[in-house]
């Protein structure tokens, strides 16, 4: 092929891909006004999964879509809150990886299913409010998990580090730390599976 042969070819190829899966096609290309549309002209393209297997709810969640979009993909598809996509990631588990994620996207996804918060991620096997400590997520989404599911503040990793243990190997915001330890005071005197306190983990990594 010469130059010209290529761009009729990605041009067909682009033609092809929008109109056998437009709603992904645009999700992709971040016309989030456009896919949201879409979706609410016909409600049936919230299931409409990609070649690899991802729904438009995770696409557009990995492509940190618009607050409108996500929760017309949710209405229009409930179910897809806890599908979970080709890497074993739920939705929630997505966001929660997000270090930019908005306070009201990770609302708007426990309000639809607040035990998505006691699921486990793929990876580590941690449940949200753990990953938003790992991923060094804004501290606002770290409370927002702990308000909706406050036992969750107990939890302890593979490990057997607590939220204070992890606070202070990720360097979490000092409010945050304060807030676990004043909510759940007998995590000092935890150990992990390495024998370590909170306290040695302050040492070694502060």
């Amino acid at each position: 092929y010469n130059e010209e042969q290529r761009k009729v070819a990605r041009k067909t190829d682009d033609q092809k891909l929008h109109k056998v899966d437009g709603l992904i096609f645009e999700i992709e290309r971040h016309e989030f006004k456009k896919a949201s549309r879409t979706v609410v002209n016909d409600r049936r393209r919230a299931k409409t999964e990609s070649v690899e297997g991802f729904l438009p709810l995770h696409l557009s969640i990995y492509n940190r879509a618009i607050y409108e979009l996500i929760d017309t993909l949710i209405d229009a598809y409930p179910p897809a809150m806890k599908v979970r996509d080709p890497k074993n990631n739920l939705p929630i588990h997505i966001a929660s990886k997000d270090e930019t994620v908005l306070l009201t996207i990770v609302e708007l996804l426990v309000r639809w299913w607040p035990e998505s918060l006691l699921e486990k991620d793929p990876l580590h096997a941690d449940i949200p409010v753990q990953m938003s400590i790992r991923y060094h997520l804004p501290k606002e989404v770290t409370y927002h998990y702990l308000d909706v599911q406050p036992d969750t503040i107990k939890w302890r990793d593979e490990d057997g580090n607590t939220l204070l243990h992890m606070c202070l190997r990720y360097g979490s915001h000092i409010d945050l730390f304060y807030r676990i330890l004043y909510a759940y005071p007998e995590a000092v005197k935890i150990f992990n599976s390495k024998g370590d306190l909170p306290l040695h983990r302050a040492c070694l990594f502060n």
